[in-house]
């Protein structure tokens, strides 16, 4: 396969739909910059599945970038557990996919995006040091997950950390801060399903 050429694989998996990424517009941007400067890594950007394709925004992509959207991880069947342990790192906004990759053992970043929210035990990357970001993952130490780990994972109470997650989902729809979009709906549905299932 054509993916053989490339000595590494880092995944970037993208959360760019969120309004509370106040810096998320600079990601991409800084993806095909990095690209450029390192031809070496295939870049697979995998974008949120409620982010909206734009051919616009890709078609000048440098070709060690490959963009999967919704439609072609179905498609394909590469969801985003397979996509994290067939790379040999993994770069995100916030985002699951930190604890995913956390757990199949990758070098991991979180990138700054001025959301307030953060994790607990990660430290994030500023966006424009992406290039030396990548760099560091795949060629310096590992970073250190075990405190980030400890928080958010508890392998023994999986139903009560999934209610603790749903519980959070649910607070913050409830709070009326800005109007329910469909997606939001689709997912407070899908929290509502769960939590009558776990209770």
């Amino acid at each position: 396969a054509w993916t053989r050429e490339f000595k590494h694989a880092v995944l970037v998996a993208t959360k760019l739909h969120w309004a509370l990424h106040a810096k998320g517009s600079e990601v991409l941007p800084q993806l095909a910059k990095t690209a450029v400067q390192m031809p070496d890594p295939l870049f697979v950007c995998k974008l949120h599945p409620t982010h909206e394709f734009d051919p616009n925004v890709f078609k000048n992509m440098p070709s060690n970038v490959v963009v999967v959207d919704e439609f072609v991880s179905l498609y394909a069947e590469l969801s985003t557990p397979r996509l994290v342990k067939a790379c040999d790192a993994v770069v995100c906004t916030l985002s699951t996919v930190a604890l995913e990759a956390a757990l199949a053992s990758k070098p991991l970043a979180v990138l700054e995006t001025n959301n307030p929210n953060t994790y607990a035990g990660l430290t994030n990357s500023p966006i424009s040091e992406l290039t030396a970001t990548v760099n560091r993952l795949l060629n310096g130490p590992r970073p250190d997950c075990t405190r980030f780990l400890a928080t958010y994972y508890a392998p023994g109470l999986k139903s009560e950390a999934l209610a603790t997650v749903l519980d959070i989902v649910e607070t913050s729809f409830s709070r009326g801060s800005r109007p329910l979009g469909a997606a939001d709906l689709a997912i407070q549905a899908y929290a509502d399903a769960l939590l009558s299932e776990l209770q």
